[in-house]
């Protein structure tokens, strides 16, 4: 039986072009092509091209989608995936498919579902991670500056205990203890 076209997924209907930026999210009913610069989220219904020379800061959805430039977000393709030799992905990728030339390079976890039960546990547990870094955001937007900051790393100094240890002999040579100083010059033991 012959499967259905979507002409959608073979005309191009938005491009977004070389020397070209766009902040804010991007959502096409059809194929997109982006060469330029993006800082907000494309979602396509069909397919999507990245060119080699574009840079996006978002994540992509879409059915098929090729990518050759640099993406630093996470992709979801609900097809398949083929990524460049040019391309540079930093950030995760579902999908049920993928191909990756010689010399793409992909920094994060790739997830690759044949079945469609994998694919809704997969893209449930994509957004179950995606609400739980929002809300971290948004409480660390909403949360005052607290008034007890501890210092940073060069405050903390090494010393000697002098506490009895339990089954060791009183001269022996105590463990060093790490502490920290927090804002009001008030040491903790961190070890």
């Amino acid at each position: 039986m012959a499967q259905k076209v979507n002409r959608s997924d073979y005309f191009i209907n938005t491009i977004i072009g070389p020397n070209t930026s766009v902040w804010g999210d991007v959502e096409v009913a059809g194929f997109a092509r982006v060469d330029g610069a993006v800082h907000g989220d494309v979602t396509a219904k069909g397919r999507i091209v990245i060119g080699e020379k574009a840079c996006l800061k978002s994540s992509i959805s879409g059915t098929a989608i090729t990518i050759g430039g640099i993406v630093y977000g996470n992709v979801i393709a609900a097809d398949r995936l083929t990524l460049l030799s040019t391309s540079l992905i930093i950030g995760d990728i579902i999908t049920r498919r993928i191909q990756i030339d010689n010399g793409g390079i992909v920094h994060g976890k790739i997830v690759v579902c044949k079945d469609d039960e994998k694919w809704q546990s997969a893209l449930a547990e994509h957004h179950d991670a995606e609400s739980v870094h929002e809300a971290i955001k948004q409480q660390q937007k909403s949360a005052p500056s607290a008034g007890k900051k501890l210092k940073t790393a060069s405050s903390v100094k090494k010393t000697s205990g002098s506490q009895s240890r339990a089954g060791l002999p009183q001269n022996s040579p105590e463990p060093e203890r790490l502490t920290q100083t927090d804002s009001q010059g008030e040491s903790k033991s961190i070890s």
